[in-house]
């Protein structure tokens, strides 16, 4: 199988499921001025461990990088990433993820069992949290809020059935107006 592939300049999109099931895949180039990563693009890339996102993405889409072997993403300086979508990184192997000072929306079940998932920084222009977002992550253990991140608009279920209940994990900003989630995570 493929175990190798740069995506050459000029391309804006990956497609849905242009790498679905390339288990052999192991290291992928993304060009600068790629704008979107579509529905399921890597879906089942279980030798993908790390990635680098140019700063020129704004969208990773729905399952773009579902039950992959990723443990590392780095995002390039100067991200233009605005959406992680639904489900996008869920059920991969990640072990940390500073999420971009200009995403706005994590969307419903993103990180969703990432089993290996310890630590969590959410920027500050993070406005929507969907539900079951970071549900399942066994090992989680540290989320840290920037700023003024997610002040209302955290969905149901969002950090439950974390490695450690206790909803002191949650370090939110001093300045918080919503309400802080149950040991439950809602």
């Amino acid at each position: 199988g493929i175990t190798s592939v740069t995506i050459p300049e000029g391309v804006t999109t990956i497609g849905e499921w242009a790498f679905l099931k390339c288990r052999s895949l192991s290291s992928i180039t993304l060009p600068e001025g790629l704008k979107t990563i579509g529905y399921a693009a890597f879906e089942e890339g279980y030798a993908l461990s790390t990635i680098t996102i140019p700063s020129s993405v704004t969208t990773i889409g729905e399952d773009a990088f579902v039950v992959t072997g990723l443990e590392s993403i780095t995002f390039a300086e100067g991200s233009q990433l605005t959406t992680i979508a639904d489900g996008a990184f869920s059920h991969s192997t990640l072990k940390s993820i500073d999420i971009p000072a200009s995403v706005t929306e994590i969307g419903v079940g993103a990180f969703q069992a990432c089993s290996a998932l310890q630590s969590v920084t959410i920027a500050a222009s993070v406005t929507t949290i969907g539900g079951y977002a970071f549900y399942n992550c066994s090992v989680l253990a540290s989320v840290t809020f920037l700023g003024n991140a997610c002040q209302n608009a955290i969905g149901e279920n969002a950090f439950g059935l974390v490695g450690d209940p206790d909803p002191a994990l949650l370090t939110l900003p001093d300045n918080w107006t919503g309400s802080k989630p149950d040991e439950d995570g809602n």
